[in-house]
């Protein structure tokens, strides 16, 4: 809404049927507190991505608000991610606040984009229209600006696993055993690399890299139904 002063955003707001608000690393206990105190019907859309993929993304030389040691410091992320984790995993016995809530693991919205996006506007009760889709498809079937991470355009397939590209066997090692919890939370599955011996010529497909069945799959099938 650039142009608008912060009352004319604020009539434009209360006129939609819906509002969307992005927030970025946010914790579940920041919604859990709007979703008590909110009148109005809350929905939390939870988007996770396998921790060798956020690291391999921070690594980026060229990633200038990653610049804090933290942001760069798999302790500090696996930390964080579990907390959220653990909020929701206690979520599992509360019905009615984890009906408003979905997990979106970013690598099956990325390979999938066009059905889960569909998918999850149905959830939302959003209305999903042949504009949505276009838009869709010019920002995620094509690498324009391949070197800006800051990019909004970009072929959503490959950047999902572009990670093991990124990534040597010891950064993943060392990430894997940091995060080796939350990976199996959210349904990512370890490289083993005295099997996998030959990492560095393989080309990972989702059904390697993820499992259909985790501990948090409750807040995720109810909405995407496909099976890997």
């Amino acid at each position: 809404m650039r142009g608008h002063n912060k009352t004319e955003r604020l009539d434009i707001c209360n006129k939609c049927q819906t509002s969307l608000v992005k927030a970025l690393r946010a914790g579940v206990d920041h919604y859990l507190s709007l979703y008590k105190k909110s009148v109005s019907q809350i929905k939390l859309v939870m988007l996770v991505r396998d921790p060798r993929g956020t690291m391999a993304s921070r690594y980026d030389p060229n990633l200038v608000w990653c610049t804090a040691k933290h942001c760069k410091n798999i302790t500090t992320l696996c930390r964080l991610m579990r907390l959220n984790i653990n909020q929701l995993l206690d979520l599992k016995q509360n019905s009615r606040i984890a009906k408003d809530i979905v997990l979106v693991r970013y690598e099956e919205l990325s390979t999938d984009v066009q059905i889960k996006s569909k998918q999850l506007f149905n959830f939302l009760n959003i209305k999903h229209n042949f504009k949505v889709k276009t838009w869709i498809k010019n920002h995620t079937t094509r690498d324009k600006n391949r070197d800006n991470p800051h990019s909004g355009i970009r072929d959503s397939y490959k950047a999902a696993f572009q990670w093991t590209k990124r990534l040597n066997k010891t950064m993943i090692i060392k990430i894997q055993n940091e995060c080796s919890d939350v990976m199996k939370n959210l349904g990512y599955k370890l490289i083993d690399f005295s099997i996998d011996k030959k990492y560095d010529q393989k080309k990972y497909h989702l059904n390697q890299l993820l499992t259909n069945h985790y501990p948090l799959d409750y807040l995720s099938n109810r909405v995407f139904k496909q099976i890997l």
